[in-house]
């Protein structure tokens, strides 16, 4: 694992990738997507507002940020890498939307267009920002209190919004003392345009699960990962952690 929380991935074979290719992502386990997801909610589980929240509270963060928090965190790690594109966990750069480009999904446009949009589209605010590690810890806390989050008690929402006000108020303050009170201010609202393009492409990759869930792997999606993983893909309420 990076420094403080980018991880390295583990390396997927060619020979997986060929699997993938043939049969799609969903026909065995998809080790690195688990990964991924028990990453986030490990995070989620360092980190004080969230220990505070009560149980009720916790699913419905963990159910709405998911997808957003796995696009910065794999956007983020592909930036770091200096690639345009998100990457596969081989060591080889070669983008995720070539898993969903073989055998498999072919002809699909739905399929070409949703990979697009998720594994490519998604870099170019990346590479515009240019994150560094710290601002990218911040905006993860930040996106982590969420409190415009629907279903949320009114303690969890004023929980969430003074820890975010303080994560953003940290942020504003290290950016405008690096950079100078306009152009730290400028900064500033470079990041959170970049949160908001989080969410806008974690939306995008949801709509890509649940067309994968219910079109191509309608016998497997579900079956493959456990059900907690699969609704926080899927972006439905969990009945548990």
């Amino acid at each position: 694992m990076l420094t403080k929380g980018t991880k390295e991935r583990g390396a997927i074979s060619l020979e997986a990738i060929g699997f993938v290719l043939k049969n799609g992502f969903f026909k065995k386990p998809p080790a690195a997507l688990m990964e991924d997801l028990l990453l986030i909610v490990d995070i989620g589980k360092t980190m004080p507002s969230f220990n505070d929240l009560d149980l009720s509270d916790k699913i419905c963060l963990l159910t709405q940020i998911t997808m957003p928090l796995s696009i910065l965190l794999l956007a983020y790690y592909s930036y770091t890498k200096k690639y345009n594109a998100v990457i596969m966990p081989t060591g080889s750069g070669l983008s995720m939307a070539l898993g969903f480009s073989g055998e498999y999904y072919k002809g699909d446009k739905t399929i070409a267009k949703l990979s697009k949009k998720v594994f490519i589209d998604s870099m170019e605010p990346f590479t515009q920002v240019q994150l560094t590690e710290e601002e990218y810890v911040l905006l993860r806390a930040i996106i982590f209190c969420h409190s415009f989050t629907d279903g949320l008690s009114k303690q969890g929402k004023e929980l969430l919004l003074n820890e975010s006000e303080k994560y953003s108020k940290i942020l504003m303050k290290i950016l405008q003392n690096r950079h100078g009170d306009l152009a730290g201010a400028r900064r500033f609202t470079e990041c959170v345009q970049l949160i908001q393009a989080c969410f806008f492409f974690g939306h995008q990759h949801s709509l890509f699960f649940n067309y994968l869930a219910n079109v191509y792997h309608r016998d497997t999606f579900r079956n493959v990962m456990p059900e907690a993983f699969v609704n926080l893909c899927l972006r439905k309420t969990m009945s548990c952690l």
